[in-house]
């Protein structure tokens, strides 16, 4: 038995306010989609939900405007939908093929701002986006679309402030590290990687502030000072990863060149006896490692 689609209209015989809509499946199952959610009080319209949750299920009836086929129920739907006065529907929108016309108001966009504050996406949920989003590859048209549209984008006045009060006394990451696995992910992906001339000089376009990095060599105790870790990294051949680490564990490179932020060099004595009680060696690192 073929299934009857088309427009219903559910009315309130108290007030005279009326609810067109459409289905693609059949009345009566809409109409039981409909009673399910309002004896619950959960229906998605809320004008609809509290005259009903007003005035009850005895106030209400069903009834067919127009069987068609499921392709022109939102054509047909609009035009029922023109007939009256919107003041005499509980309609969220004026068409129903599109929310042209339909806007929030401010005490409900503030509701629906505060409904979401404080909302955090289980652990569950975040290894089903994962997963969902593994593998993916977004198109090139996409791309080219995405950055057409953001081409010549100024931020709003304030954004920058916006961002740092929301960040201010945030913690997540402050101590973290990465496990070895996740290392050998993170080297894995990295591998065979380079960048173009026109990236990496964004990148150092990118990097405007300057910190100024002293070297000392213990060996003869010749100083060097440069004006980033950058040009520390080009003058001695070494990666940019190899200064940071040098500086952050206060190890000397190849137990030679001491690396440090401190504009006055440390005394070469106390680090040849920190050297020589040290039972594990110094990692070596690579002068091509990128």
């Amino acid at each position: 038995m073929e299934l009857k689609t088309g427009i219903y209209k559910i009315t309130n015989t108290i007030t005279g306010m009326m609810y067109i809509g459409s289905t693609t499946v059949s009345f009566r199952k809409r109409w039981q989609q409909h009673l399910l959610s309002l004896n619950k009080g959960i229906h998605y319209n809320l004008y609809l939900q509290n005259s009903w949750t007003l005035h009850g299920e005895e106030s209400f009836f069903f009834e067919i405007l127009e069987i068609c086929k499921p392709i022109n129920c939102l054509v047909r739907e609009d035009f029922y939908i023109q007939q009256y006065s919107f003041s005499q529907l509980y309609n969220n929108r004026p068409l129903a093929s599109n929310n042209f016309g339909f806007r929030c108001s401010d005490e409900t966009k503030k509701k629906m701002s505060e409904a979401q504050l404080g909302k955090r996406h289980t652990d569950e949920a975040k290894k089903r986006m994962s997963i969902a989003k593994t593998g993916r590859i977004m198109p090139d048209e996409q791309k080219a679309n995405l950055s057409a549209k953001n081409k010549g984008r100024k931020k709003p006045d304030g954004f920058g402030a916006n961002i740092s009060r929301l960040k201010t006394g945030n913690k997540y990451c402050l101590g973290k590290e990465c496990s070895q696995e996740t290392r050998n992910k993170i080297a894995e992906a990295n591998k065979g990687r380079v960048f173009s001339e026109e990236s990496k000089k964004n990148m150092l376009d990118g990097c405007t502030t300057k910190i100024p990095v002293f070297v000392l060599d213990i060996t003869n105790n010749d100083t060097f000072s440069f004006e980033t870790m950058r040009d520390c990294q080009k003058h001695f051949g070494m990666s940019l990863s190899t200064v940071g680490h040098c500086i952050k564990t206060g190890k000397p490179y190849h137990k030679k060149l001491l690396i440090t932020l401190q504009k006055t060099s440390p005394n070469p004595v106390e680090y040849e006896a920190q050297l020589e009680s040290e039972e594990t060696p110094h990692p070596t690192y690579s002068d091509t490692e990128q």
